[in-house]
């Protein structure tokens, strides 16, 4: 294996890693998600010393998943760099269910859909802090 193989290798694990964390970041969001909204329905709003430790987890699962979108799309980004400039031998396979090799018009709509995902995640931040940093 040559070292632009090597590189690809590593970059396609280093996507396969960070995507599932993604997958398990993203779950224990919408865990986090949901018991936020149990707090705020029916205008049931809870006092500052019961929304502190809340309001912190949430921070910190946002900033998990922005950062997270982040290196997912700077892999990307390698691979799609890595397979548009240099002549590899992809078919070589990790093992037969794991192709080394994706499709660059695949790989350019996922980093697409992962930016927005990004984006969106940015922008629910902003909103939830809003409506933690509400008086009581």
């Amino acid at each position: 294996m040559n070292s632009d193989q090597t590189e690809y290798k590593l970059a396609w694990q280093s996507f396969k890693f960070y995507n599932e964390q993604l997958f398990k970041k993203e779950d224990k969001h919408i865990k986090i998600v949901e018991e936020v909204q149990d707090f705020f329905k029916e205008n049931n709003f809870p006092s500052k010393k019961q929304k502190q430790p809340l309001k912190r987890k949430y921070r910190k699962s946002t900033a998990t998943l922005i950062s997270l979108y982040s290196k997912l799309l700077q892999e990307m980004n390698i691979l799609i760099q890595i397979q548009q400039n240099k002549s590899l031998d992809l078919e070589e396979k990790i093992n037969e269910d794991d192709p080394l090799s994706v499709d660059i018009m695949m790989m350019e709509e996922l980093s697409k859909v992962t930016m927005v995902l990004r984006e969106e995640m940015k922008i629910e931040h902003e909103q939830f802090l809003e409506i933690f940093d509400y008086e009581n």
